[in-house]
């Protein structure tokens, strides 16, 4: 109850805005984002691609949404290999990604507005599918560096060491903590390929 979620450690990686204000969450951003958050709120300044700065088996959830794609693939197995090393048994990792195959198909049918009302002006300003594609991919403030679909994540969890992975739909969680807690911060549902891994 209360008692065990005061001493649990949950983390959510590459917070920025998106921030679990929570006591037992810490959320975790390269960016200097701590004096714009409230004291109650839990915040390490930190690079993930060195590694997270907790010790084996010490996390009982994690929350990485829309983080990934920022990281070089090879970046991205390292970052994985570390979620499976510092969650408990049965921990489970949730992992958020732009659906590389959705977001093509989309292009393909030539419906890229789909996705106006979630991305920024120039997405929406763009006259072609081909300049949407581009910009929802790799370009603009994002720095996107990789894109994902499912069968490339399963295969990327896998080699991290996790064997059970599930697949969900956004706003979906085989948790009801990580539902009540973590999942109304998920952004970008319609373009989200959205996995669970349980160690």
């Amino acid at each position: 109850g209360q008692h065990r979620r005061a001493t649990m450690i949950c983390l959510n990686l590459g917070s920025f805005k998106d921030i679990i204000a929570l006591p037992h969450w810490v959320n975790i951003d390269i960016l200097p984002l701590g004096s714009r958050l409230p004291e109650n709120v839990r915040f390490i300044q930190h690079d993930l691609t060195q590694g997270i700065t907790f010790g084996d088996g010490e996390v009982e959830l994690i929350r990485a949404s829309h983080l990934l794609e920022h990281l070089t693939l090879e970046d991205s197995h390292k970052l994985l290999a570390e979620m499976h090393r510092v969650l408990k048994p049965q921990g489970i990792a949730r992992i958020l990604v732009p659906d590389m195959r959705f977001i093509v198909r989309m292009y393909l049918m030539s419906e890229m507005a789909y996705f106006d009302d979630i991305q920024p002006r120039k997405y929406v300003e763009a006259k072609t599918q081909g300049e949407k594609l581009s910009r929802i991919m790799f370009s603009g403030d994002y720095a996107h560096m990789a894109c994902y679909d499912y069968p490339m994540l399963l295969e990327f969890l896998g080699q991290a060491g996790f064997s059970q992975i599930i697949r969900l739909a956004p706003g979906e969680s085989t948790s009801q903590q990580m539902f009540e807690e973590a999942v109304p911060t998920d952004g970008h549902a319609k373009e989200s390929l959205v996995v669970e891994a349980i160690k």
